[in-house]
């Protein structure tokens, strides 16, 4: 009994340790893919259409081809988080229709939160002239039901797992 309980012991050490350096690893990765999408952004001569053109389409079909969850998120976050706010606005649509294609695992709640805080760090943004934000701002319009749904899916997933977690307690 004492060996087993010892044998539970080391295995569970053992794979605690292996999570973390998993997950450190993972961190590294994601921070090594952000810088690449930063360089990428800052060479001049990188313009939203160049963005729309070259960068999302390859960074998308590496998202569609590995269906790893993790590899996914981070790919999506990284982009998102890597170029201009701008950039994303003018390509809401690429970020709409790729929540389609991509494993239902993705925690999209955290993409899409990550999404609006970029478009909302934007429009505050006192340095961007107010021509450029008022074309942005009127392409996100286009876009409004599916913001809204998306919102409302986020906000009806959290009610639901708060209902879950009350139901467990009781």
């Amino acid at each position: 009994e004492q060996m087993i309980t010892l044998w539970i012991r080391i295995s569970n050490d053992y794979e605690a340790a292996m999570n973390m350096k998993l997950e450190h690893e993972r961190e590294e990765i994601k921070q090594v893919i952000i810088d690449a999408f930063i360089k990428v952004g800052s060479l001049k001569g990188t313009t939203i259409d160049i963005y729309q053109r070259e960068i999302i389409p390859k960074t998308i079909s590496l998202i569609v081809l590995n269906v790893d969850v993790l590899t996914q998120q981070i790919l999506i976050e990284s982009l998102i988080s890597s170029f201009k706010e701008e950039y994303n606005i003018y390509s809401l649509n690429v970020f709409f229709e790729l929540e389609t294609f991509i494993n239902p695992q993705v925690n999209k709640r955290k993409i899409f939160i990550l999404l609006f805080d970029k478009l909302t760090k934007y429009i505050n943004n006192k340095e961007n002239g107010s021509q450029s934000k008022i074309n942005a701002l009127e392409y996100i319009p286009t876009h409004f039901d599916k913001i809204n749904s998306i919102v409302s899916d986020i906000v009806n997933k959290t009610l639901n797992n708060e209902k879950l977690v009350e139901q467990t307690v009781s």
